[in-house]
């Protein structure tokens, strides 16, 4: 009987029972699960390793949106709070950065600045004060590794959050997460007037996807890379997602550099590369470097091969906290000029994290990190 107790404990903790109150539900790719009581949520990527869990105030309905995209949390206020300031309990292993409005304001909200290289950048009206959460360590494709294909490394959006009364008047929210209280401030103003109940709506949107447009014209653009293979390996492709702005065929033509601070010195790169469509989608263009060095830091770029003239593409990017985590160096418009052989005459930037990145090969075959800590074969 002891033997059989212990056993069923071990089962237990290995698979723990669903709470009978709780739903799970995966997002439309089946890479996000969403696990939901009346009152909290946890939302997870890539098997658990990243997660995030947010605890609603009374009279809030939680609930999956049914195309699979997003997570819902509705907080009803039947008459007018004290406090036009909404908690919201929230825990987190991700990285959260704040996504700052942009210089100029469109009719629609969208808003938009000129980038330093003499292109622009956009972001829509929702995601405008909004936060996206990343992986801390990790970014590439590390399926043939038997690890995950984490992509750029995102984990979900939380979108601007809005309100809306009785009667269907509407206004934006602003976000704010301080440590683990997730605020949403409501506008006084239209709590004043409101005809209740009013209903307060922040949204977690599943997407991996950088939120924002950024057109790189004529320029040559390196992101660090949150991280590499732990051992020795080869790049196969590198992948960035966007969409033509102008031009038929605009390319997405690849490359890699190392160096620790800064990227230094190139190790290899394409002039002709894999085209862009007229909507948003992942564009990936073959590149192979083999002998990846452990604990090395590596830069991936990206150009449009005349680039700035007849031809221009958007890049999906989110803001970051300020940490140089790009270069660029600009060129004419229709330039031409191949890779550069290491980074001189580029520029630092500091608020950019571009939907881009790479995917790696073990050198010798595929690693399998299971096997590996047994003893059978090495990662």
């Amino acid at each position: 009987m002891k033997a059989f107790l212990a056993a069923a404990a071990l089962l237990a903790a290995l698979w723990p029972c669903q709470p009978a109150n709780q739903t799970c539900a995966w997002s439309a790719d089946q890479e996000v699960e969403a696990c939901y009581t009346d009152r909290s949520v946890t939302i997870e990527r890539w098997g658990g390793e990243i997660s995030a869990r947010l605890d609603a105030p009374p009279d809030s309905t939680l609930y999956p949106i049914p195309d699979g995209s997003a997570f819902e949390v509705a907080t009803t206020l039947h008459a007018r709070p004290a406090s036009n300031v909404l908690h919201y309990h929230f825990t987190t292993n991700a990285v959260a950065w704040y996504q700052p409005f942009l210089a100029n304001t469109n009719l629609d909200g969208d808003t938009w600045e000129p980038n330093p290289y003499g292109g622009m950048r956009v972001r829509p009206a929702h995601i405008n004060g909004s936060y996206a959460l990343y992986h801390p360590t990790r970014s590439g494709d590390y399926s043939a590794l038997g690890w995950q294909n984490y992509r750029a490394g995102k984990f979900l959006h939380i979108d601007r959050p809005w309100a809306t009364d009785a009667e269907g008047h509407f206004t934006w929210a602003e976000l704010a997460i301080i440590g683990d209280d997730l605020q949403v401030i409501v506008p006084q103003a239209f709590l004043d007037v409101a005809l209740y109940p009013v209903v307060v709506d922040p949204t977690f949107g599943y997407s991996g996807t950088a939120a924002s447009d950024d057109n790189p014209g004529s320029a040559h653009l390196l992101f660090k890379a949150t991280s590499t293979p732990a051992s020795t390996g080869t790049l196969t492709s590198v992948t960035t997602k966007g969409r033509i702005r102008f031009g038929a065929a605009p390319e997405h033509c690849p490359a890699i550099y190392s160096g620790t601070s800064a990227p230094a010195d190139k190790l290899a790169g394409v002039e002709t590369g894999t085209a862009y469509t007229g909507s948003d989608a992942e564009v990936t263009t073959n590149l192979s470097y083999g002998s990846l060095g452990n604990g090395t830091q590596y830069w991936l770029g990206t150009k449009v091969t005349g680039g700035g003239g007849s031809l221009d593409s958007w890049i999906k990017y989110d803001a970051t906290g300020g940490t140089a985590n790009m270069y660029f160096k600009v060129y004419g418009g229709g330039d031409t000029t191949a890779w550069e052989a290491d980074s001189t005459g580029y520029s630092s930037a500091d608020n950019e994290k571009a939907y881009i990145y790479g995917t790696y090969t073990a050198t010798g075959g595929t690693c399998v990190p299971m096997l590996a800590l047994l003893g059978v074969g090495s990662c």
